[in-house]
């Protein structure tokens, strides 16, 4: 409980820093995709809900189900969903469009950070970096679809399915906001995907209080859409770079061989 609380200090610590630092117009671009996104999802889900809701009673409902009041339900249902999976979604949408500076962001964070200090350049590149952000966003988006997906399968068993749709969902999400965020500073020293994702794995509890503040974030309405994404990114980088030295410690304590940090 202590890690998880520990990443969701992390955001008064990055709030902090982007002022500090001038990094503050960095909030903008989330923000004004955010005010787009959400208008577009309210609009998607009250003007599809009804149709999908009327074809689900015409092909798949019993005879004795195809009631007024069974659209209705249906339709209110389908609402719901529709917000829901628009707002787990939020985060891979932006982070997808913001993935060409989410590598600055990151790297001044380091600088700011850190006084002095040069953040390491991607060995990759700043465009392959942008295709690794773009790339590790959308396997996300698969991620957090299918979490979704199987959760509302699971819902058909009683008291599990609720569980997982009320209480292991949301973990997921939080888990993968948190290695969204974590993810530039790792790129920048060369871990590959997988060793990012066992980095983040190893240090579960405490990626996923940062990605809870982002979901927190997200639920204040205009004012939390230009915060949350460039404060978790922020965040996320204070983390990495807190736990990479003592990650490293480990590796060298058992030699180094099999561990999950790249040589050097």
């Amino acid at each position: 409980m202590n890690e998880f609380l520990t990443g969701l200090k992390s955001y008064g610590h990055a709030w902090r820093l982007v002022w500090k630092a001038g990094m503050w117009p960095l909030l903008l671009v989330p923000g004004l995709v955010s005010l787009f996104y959400f208008p577009i999802i309210t609009f998607l889900t009250f003007r599809y809900g009804g149709r999908v809701a009327n074809y689900i009673r015409d092909h798949w409902l019993p005879q004795i189900l195809k009631q007024k009041y069974s659209v209705w339900l249906i339709t209110v249902l389908l609402w719901l969903m529709g917000f829901y999976l628009g707002f787990i979604l939020f985060r891979n949408v932006v982070m997808i469009l913001y993935a060409p500076v989410l590598g600055y962001i990151s790297g001044k964070t380091e600088e700011n950070s850190r006084p002095g200090a040069l953040a390491p350049v991607p060995s990759t590149g700043m465009v392959r970096g942008a295709v690794r952000g773009i790339s590790m966003s959308l396997f996300s988006l698969v991620l957090a679809i299918g979490g979704f997906i199987l959760c509302c399968v699971m819902l058909i068993v009683p008291v599990i399915g609720q569980v997982f749709m009320a209480v292991l969902l949301p973990l997921w999400q939080m888990f993968l906001a948190g290695h969204g965020f974590v993810d530039p500073t790792l790129e920048r020293r060369s871990f590959r995907v997988r060793q990012s994702f066992r980095f983040v794995w190893g240090h579960r509890r405490r990626v996923m209080g940062c990605g809870c503040g982002f979901v927190l974030l997200s639920l204040i309405p205009v004012l939390g859409w230009f915060l949350g994404p460039t404060l978790g990114v922020v965040a996320g980088t204070l983390i990495a770079l807190d736990l990479l030295p003592a990650e490293r410690a480990q590796e060298e304590a058992r030699g180094g061989s099999a561990g999950i940090l790249p040589a050097g």
